[in-house]
């Protein structure tokens, strides 16, 4: 296991569990948005690295960003 993976979790895991104790609708909205992003480019990057496939990312980003709009 990579150490940068260890220590992006043992930093992002507070600011997580802050972000869903402490924030309101909004803000867990756009955390959860983030996150998604975030997981959408491993995911994108893991096909490219492949060459198995060649997804549509900027429908994956367009998917992830109305993710903070779904309350509004």
């Amino acid at each position: 296991m990579s150490i940068k993976r260890v220590i992006s979790g043992l930093i992002g895991f507070p600011i997580v569990a802050l972000v869903l104790i402490f924030g309101n609708q909004i803000i867990i909205d756009v955390a959860f948005a983030v996150i998604a992003a975030m997981s959408f480019h491993e995911y994108s990057h893991a096909f490219k690295v492949s060459n198995k496939a060649n997804p549509l990312t900027w429908l994956g980003y367009l998917a992830c960003a109305t993710i903070a709009f779904i309350h509004a």
